[in-house]
């Protein structure tokens, strides 16, 4: 019983990935930013494009919603748009109800700035 909640409590802390998927999310999203900065210069344009390519070959709304969610922590919301954006795509219900929550996040923060 134990062992189950530890397994249980891995889960649901990475936002349905196992703990190994999750850590694969995190050296996916690693890789995607060290691949377009070039002599410590990050290359938006370059991540963009990368960021789309990379989120089309997921099938997996958890795995989207993961990586975009690391991507927004990490303050590249631009690139987590992108995967947030592939979640909604998949259809479910909780990938769309993350898009929008950080579609709300976002214009709570530009209605505050006006202030």
């Amino acid at each position: 019983l134990i062992f189950n909640y530890y397994i249980c409590s891995k889960i649901f802390k990475n936002m349905g990935q196992s703990h190994k998927e999750h850590q694969k999310s995190i050296m996916r999203v690693e890789s995607l930013i060290s691949q377009c900065t070039v002599n410590g210069v990050f290359d938006t344009e370059k991540a963009i494009a990368k960021a789309k390519r990379d989120s089309m070959k997921i099938d997996t709304e958890w795995k989207a919603i993961g990586r975009g969610k690391i991507l927004v922590d990490k303050g590249l919301d631009e690139l987590g748009e992108i995967f947030l954006l592939r979640a909604y795509n998949l259809g479910g219900i909780d990938g769309q109800m993350e898009f929008r929550n950080y579609k709300l996040k976002k214009l709570n923060e530009f209605l505050d700035s006006l202030e």
